[in-house]
């Protein structure tokens, strides 16, 4: 009878930690996976010269993806033509963005075939990020020549960031602790970052890559267990 209780009052101690226990294992694969994705980025880069290609573009409005995106991340992005900048991500090697205008999608809502594929000219729309998550991502925004402009890509399934002989075997793709957080309801793979500001030659536009963020029915968060503080402060 005492084992009994002994085990009684440990499962109970379990199943109550358990929602807390998913949650920080969520949040450290998805820090994990950050790092993987900027790894990948810097091994590519050195190697290639090129930050990879064919990332999912998140707007306009009328992309499924962005319809996909969880609304606290959808106010954190906004709808601009590349123009100027697009140059500055085509130096890297970003010449290529996929758009999903169909309700044809996978299972986790990421573009899936090569068709899908647009240059990256002036008058394609991509996501720009708002004031609010510039500063969140980019504290010292006076680092940055003029007004540094962060620019949102998702990692999806054709980017040359992934698949046979690339950096990452294939496009990472998250779990959340939320019921909102499944494949049904909302964008689930990783948002790569890039800042664009007026330090390249002649004071001309100048892309770098600055990392990884993962979308949560809360918002832009770096890990899955920083999502309520980041969205806070």
């Amino acid at each position: 009878m005492v084992v009994l209780a002994i085990l009684v009052a440990l499962a109970g101690l379990i199943i109550g930690n358990f929602p807390s226990l998913l949650r920080k294992a969520s949040g450290s694969t998805s820090a994990n996976t950050i790092q993987d994705i900027a790894r990948a980025v810097s091994i590519r880069q050195t190697t290639l010269n090129s930050v990879g290609s064919g990332y999912d573009s998140l707007l306009d409005t009328s992309d499924v993806v962005f319809s996909k995106l969880p609304p606290a991340c959808q106010t954190n992005i906004v709808a601009s033509a590349l123009t100027t900048n697009a140059a500055a991500l085509s130096e890297l090697g970003l010449t290529q963005i996929c758009r999903l205008l169909t309700s044809t999608t996978d299972a986790t809502w990421s573009v899936a075939a090569s068709n899908n594929l647009v240059n990256v000219t002036g008058t394609t729309v991509a996501a720009q990020a708002t004031p609010f998550l510039v500063d969140k991502i980019i504290p010292n925004t006076s680092a940055y020549v003029g007004t540094p402009t962060v620019w949102l890509f998702g990692v999806g399934k054709v980017s040359t960031l992934v698949g046979a002989g690339s950096t990452l075997l294939e496009a990472p793709t998250r779990t959340g602790t939320s019921e909102l957080e499944n494949a049904q309801n909302y964008y689930q793979r990783y948002v790569i970052a890039f800042v664009v500001d007026g330090s390249g030659i002649g004071g001309a536009a100048r892309a770098r890559f600055l990392g990884a963020l993962a979308p949560t029915n809360l918002g832009f968060s770096l890990t899955d267990d920083a999502t309520q503080m980041y969205n806070q402060n």
